[in-house]
């Protein structure tokens, strides 16, 4: 009876533990005016306004978090590492994304500002936000196939 018992427990856990994470990826924005896109997956920094501050780094943005996070870093003067979260508070709104973006870790001191992603084409977006000095900052940003 005990192994029964147990066994429906996990059963139970198993399941809760499912649907919970099928309304966090449902609730991932993956809609735009445009059809379906996504921004799951792993994307690389081709340029930015901010003389190429982090050309060549990578993200990959998982579906249960909704989050960006650094796998790779290139041209660092953010002063950012790796597994720190680039794009956070993942929002959609009419065929864009409204993220909070990080755009400075140096001083010990964590900085992000809100900015745009607007869907170029599937495998191209482009950032539109501000820098930690309050300057415009555009950055492109293409999916990584793997």
């Amino acid at each position: 009876m005990k192994k029964i018992l147990k066994n429906s427990f996990a059963g139970i856990a198993f399941m809760l533990l499912l649907l919970a994470g099928c309304d966090v990826i449902k609730g991932l924005p993956t809609n735009t005016t445009g059809g379906l896109f996504s921004l799951n997956g792993s994307w690389k920094m081709e340029s930015s306004s901010e003389n190429n501050a982090l050309a060549g780094t990578t993200i990959s943005v998982y579906p249960v978090s909704g989050e960006g996070m650094i796998t790779t870093i290139q041209n660092n003067t953010y002063c950012v590492r790796a597994n720190d979260i680039m794009w956070k508070s993942i929002t959609s709104n009419s065929g864009s994304f409204t993220i909070s973006n990080l755009v400075n870790s140096c001083n010990s001191s964590i900085n992000y500002k809100p900015a745009t992603l607007t869907v170029i084409t599937n495998e191209e977006v482009r950032l539109s936000g501000t820098t930690a000095n309050g300057a415009t900052l555009i950055q492109t940003w293409k999916r990584v196939v793997k």
